[in-house]
């Protein structure tokens, strides 16, 4: 099984492809997520995002990336967001390039 980090940072992924804009320690691929990605079709089966994809100047090309281009037909990818503890809340951040608005879940 073949896993990517994007964004990786710090948080470095035993058994992952770390993927991140600056070139750190344990970062196998140094890329700007904003351009064309330097992978092959079906080129992962996992995709790990964890508060990225927030930061990113184009979500929909990002994520058209990601989807088609990159994951085989039966695929994971899992992003997570920050969020806000309230009950309604909508919120930009000057480091978060896109607008987020949610409603919680009790």
């Amino acid at each position: 099984m073949k896993k990517l980090n994007l964004g990786c940072g710090k948080d470095i992924r035993k058994g992952y492809i770390n993927l991140d804009l600056k070139k750190l320690p344990g970062v196998d691929i140094v890329h700007n997520i904003n351009k064309k990605f330097p992978f092959k079709t079906n080129s992962f089966d996992e995709i790990y995002a964890s508060h990225i994809l927030e930061h990113v100047d184009d979500l929909i090309f990002t994520m058209e990336e990601l989807h088609w281009k990159f994951l085989n037909l039966i695929s994971i990818l899992i992003n997570l967001f920050p969020i806000l503890y309230s009950r309604y809340f909508s919120f930009i951040l000057p480091s978060n390039e896109i607008y987020v608005k949610m409603r919680a879940v009790k």
